[in-house]
């Protein structure tokens, strides 16, 4: 039997953090206990009560002038796993066309070194472009899929865990085209968060462009799909700057690695919803000699304004 006083267990609270602790060892077991209250100032006098109190759940004990509750919290013994844990990813979308470049957090991604047996699905579909940045973060480029939630797995050879609905493919969001490949390939184009209306800082995103370099962004609302060269730059154009009643130009920064990154504002004016606008990127390659001008361009991106909600 463990007998506590009020004031104790308030000197014991206000004395040190609480936290839940095991109500039994190898040698010791609590079986039950009893509150003692003592009458003095508000207290109330000569007050009894029985409380039953099970594993997981709390019981108040009152009186005219005494409000306590006590409860016991269930032991949890968590057993470590030697298979990757996922956290999130982001960004959390993809258009539906894919190939947006995905970043999952979690653990044990690289564990005894198996960080070569790394591989990510979405849905059932493998996707391509995996890459092991450290123990706990690998990016992969997200498959085309229809619209809707997407479960993301990763698995190595000691296991795998998986994110419940973890991406959403959205067609709002659309690549297109293939414009003219830079030095290091074809260059993506995609999206950081989702086109709301109203959206003050609407993220547009860039792969395999010039390394810490400025780029040129164009947005429209008229596309070029196949894409042309109106100005004979070497380059392919896919927004239609003849066809465009709405053109924006934007700035790109891409970092070390040639990912890149431009804001744009999406106005706060419910009557764009559901308009749809097309977006590109262009960039200097100054020791790039199989472009004739040194001038490549990304891939189309269509983006169709979203509610706020």
């Amino acid at each position: 039997m463990l007998q506590i006083t009020t004031s104790l267990l308030l000197l014991t609270l206000l004395a040190q953090p609480a936290f839940p602790q095991a109500a039994q060892s190898a040698n010791y077991q609590l079986d039950a206990f009893e509150l003692v209250c003592e009458a003095g100032g508000n207290s109330s006098p000569a007050f009894a009560q029985f409380a039953n109190i099970s594993i997981g759940s709390s019981v108040a004990i009152n009186s005219n002038n005494f409000s306590f509750e006590l409860g016991f919290l269930p032991l949890v013994d968590p057993q470590p796993t030697n298979g990757p844990v996922v956290f999130g990813v982001t960004p959390d979308f993809s258009p539906v066309t894919g190939e947006a470049s995905i970043t999952v957090s979690g653990l044990n991604f690289n564990k005894y070194g198996v960080g070569g047996s790394l591989a990510v699905n979405v849905g059932n579909t493998p996707a391509s472009g995996v890459t092991l940045v450290s123990d706990t973060v690998a990016k992969f480029a997200a498959p085309a899929a229809a619209p809707g939630y997407l479960d993301v797995t990763v698995t190595t050879s000691l296991g795998s865990d998986t994110l419940s609905g973890g991406l959403l493919y959205t067609a709002a969001l659309s690549t297109y085209g293939i414009g003219t490949p830079g030095c290091t390939g074809v260059e993506g184009i995609g999206a950081g968060n989702l086109p709301k209306v109203g959206t003050r800082s609407f993220i547009i995103t860039g792969t395999n462009t010039p390394p810490s370099s400025l780029g040129l962004g164009i947005v429209g609302d008229a596309a070029d799909v196949a894409g042309s060269d109106p100005f004979f730059l070497g380059f392919l154009l896919h927004v239609d700057l003849f066809q465009s009643v709405f053109i924006s130009a934007i700035d790109f920064y891409s970092d070390e690695s040639g990912d890149a990154q431009a804001q744009a504002e999406i106005p706060n004016n419910p009557s764009i919803i559901g308009q749809t606008y097309f977006a590109q990127s262009i960039w200097y390659w100054p020791n790039c000699n199989s472009l004739p001008q040194g001038l490549s361009s990304s891939k189309g991106l269509s983006i169709t304004i979203l509610p706020n909600k």
